[in-house]
C-alpha cells in the first residue's frame, strides 16, 4: 500500500474515533444530571398579606333631648264626710241642723178692731190655720210676738204639721209675728212670719 493511501486512512479512523468518543460523551448524560446541572431555583416566600386595621366608627354623640315638666302630683278628692274647716284637722262633720222647710199661715191677713177704738170682745175673732214643715229637728215650739218660741212658747208641737190652728182676738195691733222654733242633735233653728192687721187705722 502506498505510503499516502497509509497516512489518509489513519486520518480518517482518527476523526471517525474522535465522532465517536464525542457521540458517547454526549448520549451518556442523562436527564437527571442535566437538570441537577441547571441552578437552583428558590421558591418564592408568599408575601406577608397587609393587616387591614378596623376604622373607627364615630360614636354619635347623644342628643339633647328637652325634658318635659314635671307634672302636677295629681290631687287627692276630699272626704265628702270631712267638712275641713278651721281647726276641725279633718274630722267628720256633726249632725246637720235642724231646719224649716216651710211655715204658712193661712190667712196672712185678717180685719180687727183697731186699738182704743173699743173694749176687749171675745166675739170678735179670726182664725189663722198654719202649716210647716222641717228637717233634722227632734222638738218643736210655736210662739206670738217672740223670736225663740222654745224660750216664750205658746205651745210645743210637731216637728211637722198641717192645719195647726190660732185664734187671734181683737182689739189686735197692726201686726203679730208668730215663730216656729226647732232644736235637734245639730243645733237650735226659729223662724217667723208676720199677720198683718189690716183694720188697724192706728
Amino acid at each position: 500500500m502506498p505510503g499516502w493511501l497509509r497516512w489518509t486512512l489513519r486520518g480518517v479512523l482518527a476523526a471517525l474515533a474522535i465522532v465517536l468518543a464525542v457521540m458517547l460523551v454526549v448520549r451518556g448524560m442523562s436527564p437527571h444530571d442535566a437538570s441537577a446541572e441547571e441552578a437552583p431555583v428558590s421558591p418564592v416566600s408568599p408575601s406577608p398579606s397587609e393587616t387591614v386595621e378596623p376604622s373607627e366608627t364615630p360614636t354619635p354623640e347623644p342628643s339633647e333631648t328637652p325634658s318635659a315638666p314635671p307634672s302636677d302630683p295629681p290631687s287627692t278628692p276630699s272626704d265628702p264626710g270631712n267638712t275641713g274647716g278651721g281647726g276641725g284637722g279633718g274630722a267628720p262633720s256633726g249632725p246637720a241642723k235642724p231646719t224649716v222647710v216651710s211655715f204658712t199661715p193661712n190667712p196672712s191677713s185678717f180685719a180687727c178692731t183697731p186699738p182704743g177704738e173699743g173694749v176687749f170682745n171675745s166675739s170678735q175673732s179670726v182664725d189663722v190655720t198654719i202649716s210647716w214643715r222641717s228637717t233634722d229637728a227632734q222638738h218643736a215650739w210655736i210662739g206670738i210676738d217672740t223670736a225663740d218660741a222654745e224660750f216664750s212658747p205658746y205651745e210645743e208641737v210637731a216637728t211637722n204639721m198641717d192645719g195647726y190652728t190660732m185664734t187671734f182676738f181683737c182689739p189686735a195691733p197692726a201686726t203679730r209675728s208668730l215663730t216656729l222654733t226647732l232644736t235637734g242633735p245639730g243645733g237650735k233653728t226659729s223662724k217667723t212670719v208676720t199677720i198683718r192687721n189690716t183694720g188697724y187705722t192706728g
